[in-house]
């Protein structure tokens, strides 16, 4: 994973967590399969006949999110559990999602019990769930129930989104191998897509995802955890962090505007023209290695590729956590037609694999792309039309 140090660091950075619900019981080690971007293609069944292309979808949310589970294999012992209804809570889980190489799986909020076929899976499969959100979202009953099955249930919520965010990225700080020098990067809370192809980014790049309020500047739970303090996890405190990184125009208005009239030096910024360029910026800039290209025998960039609606966000909740398992960048799109900007990073990507030999230079038009994971079906989510343009750029050649 690559590291970025922040420059003339002097502040430590704070967690600040008040009514937080935090239990360290269900974050036992990660299994390194996926978190390596080793999925079983076996268990996947195709898009089209582009075998690099493939699709995951149920007939709604939750079966998207339990289809791309079950379909793909070497996830560690923990699964994540959250609200089918609301982003607000799961905007900062991927990170952890990966530290813990843990499927996101959903369910709709107020209810008694778990969605039955997600709970079939979770005890085949699993021994602990995490919880993300209060009671408000997943009541004591449910939690009751799961434990009643013989699980280790534990719950990460704040009083908002905000303390939440904080919950989950020092739970992936202190689960992380290597926590020495952890990145920030900071999304707007107030909407979706930015936050969710951050996460895949920050999972890569040995960081977290804290959220902001936009204009209205920075929430105080947030701003203790960048400037103010320090990081504490049953007992153990660290007090060290890497770089400040925005994510979108959103972010880099509210650590400007930011706390109580006191704003936070950010160390990088990312922001496209939109939520799509954005997403395609994070990914040239955390998973690609085009400087590195001609120096090395073969283009380290990515290969595994995440592709979900930046129209809707409960398909693209699960998919950042699971780019964030299989080592590759959330990308975003609109549901009808590939955004142009998502179909030239992939035009870009399958075209960049050098290697050398005698003779020269060889470029293999397949390229360091191996496999798209698009989520959601061809109603409501993404198009088939989308799909037939995906393969169209892996295989132009």
């Amino acid at each position: 994973m690559s590291k970025f140090v922040r420059r003339g660091l002097t502040a430590t950075a704070a967690a600040a967590v008040g009514a937080l619900a935090l239990a360290g019981t269900a974050f036992a080690a990660p299994n390194d399969n996926v978190g390596g971007g080793n999925v079983n293609l076996d268990n996947l069944s195709v898009d089209s006949d582009d075998p690099q292309l493939y699709r995951f979808a149920g007939e709604d949310r939750v079966q998207t999110a339990l289809d791309a589970a079950k379909r793909t294999t070497g996830w560690g012992d923990t699964v994540i559990l959250a609200n089918s209804q609301v982003f607000s809570d799961a905007l900062a889980a991927a990170p952890l999602a990966d530290t813990l190489d843990a499927p996101i799986l959903l369910n709709s909020p107020g209810t008694a019990a778990v969605n039955g076929d997600v709970l079939a899976y979770i005890k085949t499969n699993f021994d602990n769930v995490i919880l993300v959100g209060g009671t408000d979202v997943f009541g004591e009953q449910l939690r009751l129930s799961l434990v009643a099955e013989g699980l280790s249930v534990d719950r990460v919520a704040g009083v908002n989104r905000y303390q939440t965010a904080v919950g989950l990225a020092t739970a992936a700080y202190f689960t992380m191998d290597d926590n020495s020098n952890v990145n920030i990067f900071l999304a707007d809370g107030t909407n979706f897509p930015d936050a969710l192809a951050a996460g895949a980014a920050a999972a890569n790049a040995s960081g977290v995802v804290l959220l902001t309020k936009g204009s209205a500047g920075l929430d105080k739970f947030t701003f203790d955890a960048v400037v103010d303090g320090q990081w504490t996890w049953e007992g153990d405190t660290v007090n060290t962090h890497g770089s400040i990184i925005t994510v979108g125009g959103p972010a880099k208005t509210a650590t400007a505007q930011g706390w109580n009239e006191t704003p936070i030096e950010s160390d990088f910024d990312h922001a496209g023209a939109d939520r799509y360029e954005t997403a395609a910026i994070l990914a040239d800039e955390y998973f690609a290695n085009w400087n590195g290209a001609l120096d090395n025998e073969q283009d380290q960039g990515f290969t595994n590729v995440v592709l979900a609606s930046g129209e809707n966000f409960p398909d693209g909740v699960v998919a950042g956590g699971y780019a964030a398992n299989v080592d590759g960048p959330l990308l975003l799109t609109r549901e009808s037609s590939l955004t142009k900007v998502t179909a030239d990073l992939l035009d870009q990507h399958v075209y960049w694999n050098i290697e050398r030999n005698g003779s020269g230079v060889i470029i293999d038009p397949h390229g360091p792309i191996q496999n798209v994971f698009m989520f959601g079906g061809p109603e409501g989510s993404l198009s088939k039309n989308v799909g037939q343009q995906v393969q169209d750029i892996l295989w132009e050649f």
